[in-house]
């Protein structure tokens, strides 16, 4: 039976930011779905609990370690990153850790005398207790090698993940862990046509357009932009995009082709009920409030498992 497993992603985030992102999309097109703190709303209450809760539910935890700190606890007196590595090893979780060289494309170093101390004895304290941490001086070879070493843990050290129902054999239902079983069945409705209204709005034009997509289509084109909490107004403009362009050539007039109100709202509505997304408010970049969309575990579930 083929498991889907959830990985969760953990390296300080400014200097590594596009290396996490490429491990993030290594390992969603491996099947397999990655866990990222930026994939949250930094807006929520208590992070640090909502950390807690993603690091107990995951299956693997990898961590990226070059040679800046981070951002450092208050209360602790240690970094985050460093702070979910402990709490992983606590639980006992499989940890893959990759050890940036300072060959590493020039990656970025703590320039206070403290904070080196401080990522230096991070730095040892993981070799110590995992000898067989990797190190890595290809930035090319990053996501690859990742992969490529998670694999071997799926081989040699399996663990609870999810697993398809089409997958399972009737006998042995009862000895798998119900709760991370996939039923498309539970989306009622879920590969039926939806029309979608539109219309041209600029200077001497304005026509009304239709488009016809079954709701699963629909839901994969914004899926990979909801791992990244986007305000409503990127998700609607994304869509209006994607509806309007044929192998990536946009179709339409600058953005003067829209979706009617009434139909993003249905759309949303219709994702929410089944427990696809999750819709918060929160403040934007210009400090104002904004509606932001976000994935949910069912929504994972559905990415990982559904029939495209």
């Amino acid at each position: 039976m083929s498991k889907k497993y959830s990985i969760f992603i953990s390296s300080t985030y400014k200097d590594l930011k596009e290396y996490r992102k490429s491990v993030h999309d290594a390992i969603l097109k491996d099947g397999h779905f990655p866990v990222a703190m930026e994939n949250f709303l930094a807006s929520d209450k208590d992070q640090w609990k909502t950390i807690e809760k993603l690091i107990e539910e995951c299956d693997y935890y990898v961590l990226i370690l070059g040679f800046k700190y981070g951002t450092i606890d208050s209360i602790e007196n240690i970094s985050y990153t460093e702070k979910e590595y402990e709490y992983a090893l606590s639980l006992k979780k499989p940890i893959l850790t990759f050890l940036l060289e300072k060959g590493f494309n020039r990656i970025k170093e703590e320039t206070e005398e403290i904070l080196k101390n401080k990522i230096y004895n991070f730095r040892k304290k993981v070799q110590n207790n995992n000898m067989l941490a990797c190190k890595c001086n290809d930035k090319n070879n990053l996501s690859s090698d990742i992969i490529s070493a998670l694999h071997k843990q799926f081989e040699e050290n399996p663990q609870i993940g999810w697993i398809r129902t089409d997958n399972i054999k009737s006998d042995s239902v009862n000895s798998i862990f119900c709760s991370n079983i996939f039923d498309e069945t539970e989306y009622r409705g879920i590969n039926d046509e939806v029309i979608i209204h539109g219309y041209i709005d600029q200077p001497r034009v304005f026509h009304e357009w239709t488009q016809s997509i079954t709701w699963k289509n629909l839901f994969f084109k914004i899926a990979d932009e909801l791992f990244y909490n986007k305000s409503e107004y990127s998700i609607k403009f994304g869509l209006e995009f994607d509806l309007n362009s044929v192998n990536g050539q946009y179709l339409g007039q600058s953005n003067c082709e829209k979706i009617h109100d009434n139909d993003f709202r249905k759309i949303a509505k219709r994702f929410k009920d089944w427990g696809l997304i999750s819709i918060k408010k929160s403040l934007n970049q210009g400090g104002k409030m904004s509606l932001f969309w976000s994935i949910t575990e069912k929504g994972e579930q559905f990415i990982i498992n559904a029939d495209r």
